[in-house]
């Protein structure tokens, strides 16, 4: 643990700081979207985010943490980049592309929630209460509203898919969230939180980048094509989510354990309901605004009981 256990509430803290970077970051990427294939998206701001950690990691003086970590906790660390960064990220990238975020994100944190309290119930023993249980009804119940919600549509990139087309997507990345968790959760036994998180969004960068050469060659990666404003933002976007974000997330993983920050993360469907309304200009329907209601609902079960 890398923070001291009388400092109150500072894994909480964290969890829902994160929550809000990553709603901000939804917001960014749905417009992102509209300019640039998904891959690249996930490439490029991945190499970002790797290259800052990596930068904040030496200037820190943890760079001699590199070689100290064992190799089996390494593994895990390149698993859990392969599954939640480089496929996981990128097809929640590709989600945006196709469906109203505010809609979609409902379902993806609610799957992940779900997954990853009940992976902490049997892998680290974390309790689970009366309080835990009525939660997850309430996930469950805000995912089936924000889901039969029919008027979440956004003028920023309108999609003619309907929730068929990206449902699976959204059930696979909300399981492959889970599963970095879980991963993850093991790590941070060992390895410094920092030191974890440039190695997952470096490997990933490398790993899509490796794709992107195989699908279009070089001129794939050619930079001067998507112009410089277009790279300023998935570079902000990169350093929003993997050198503040997800820093905080597996800081909040290590202080206030797999299941809470789970749950808690679970609020930024509420941050983007706001935000989707405001610069997207996505209808908040009823029925979606009471499906985010019940997911937050459920969070604040576990903060107070």
């Amino acid at each position: 643990m890398y923070f001291g256990g009388n400092i109150m509430f500072i894994g909480e803290i964290f969890a829902l700081t994160s929550a809000l970077a990553v709603g901000i970051g939804a917001i960014l990427s749905k417009f992102l979207t509209t300019r640039v294939k998904f891959l690249f998206i996930q490439a490029f701001r991945s190499l970002i985010g790797g290259v800052f950690l990596i930068l904040m990691c030496f200037v820190l003086g943890k760079g001699n943490q590199y070689l100290e970590i064992p190799p089996q906790y390494l593994l895990m660390t390149l698993g859990a980049a392969i599954t939640g960064i480089t496929i996981g990220d990128a097809i929640y990238i590709k989600i945006l592309s196709i469906a109203p975020v505010s809609q979609a994100f409902p379902v993806i944190t609610g799957t992940r929630v779900l997954f990853t309290t009940i992976a902490g119930a049997l892998f680290f023993q974390e309790a689970a209460s009366w309080s835990t249980g009525l939660a997850a009804v309430l996930i469950v119940s805000g995912v089936y509203l924000a889901l039969s919600s029919r008027g979440a549509v956004s003028p920023v990139a309108p999609t003619g898919d309907g929730i068929k087309k990206w449902l699976p997507l959204a059930l696979l990345v909300g399981f492959l969230w889970s599963v970095y968790y879980v991963l993850m959760k093991f790590v941070l036994a060992e390895v410094d939180p920092m030191i974890a998180s440039s190695i997952d969004v470096t490997v990933a960068a490398i790993v899509l980048g490796g794709v992107l050469m195989l699908q279009g060659g070089r001129e794939t990666l050619g930079l001067k094509q998507y112009g410089r404003n277009t790279l300023l933002l998935i570079s902000a976007n990169g350093i929003l989510i993997y050198g503040f974000s997800l820093l905080l997330e597996l800081y909040a993983l290590d202080i206030a354990g797999l299941g809470n920050t789970a749950i808690l993360v679970s609020w930024t469907p509420v941050f983007v309901l706001i935000l989707s309304s405001i610069f997207l200009k996505e209808r908040a329907t009823l029925r979606l605004i009471l499906g985010t209601t019940a997911c937050v609902v459920g969070t604040l079960l576990l903060v107070i009981f």
